[in-house]
């Protein structure tokens, strides 16, 4: 199994996020990675693990099929 690293700008495009974001991702720790030098580089599994973990987030928050607020705006 070949291991896959990416670069910081690499990993941003993949995911289609700006630097900034990627680097939000990474202070809260929703993000791994290891800085070598000066630069940041993602393995494919953790840029994998950070897409499982906000996909599941994702789905779990919305178990009801409704939008956050969404109820609140449709019922005034």
């Amino acid at each position: 199994m070949e291991l896959r690293i990416y670069t910081m700008q690499e990993a941003c495009d993949l995911l289609k996020i700006t630097r900034m974001s990627m680097y939000r991702y990474m202070k809260a720790g929703k993000i791994k990675g290891s800085k070598i030098g000066r630069d940041w580089r993602f393995t494919e599994e953790q840029l994998k693990d950070f897409l499982n973990s906000t996909i599941s987030s994702v789905t779990s928050e919305g178990s009801s099929g409704e939008l956050p607020g969404e109820q609140d705006v449709c019922d005034k």
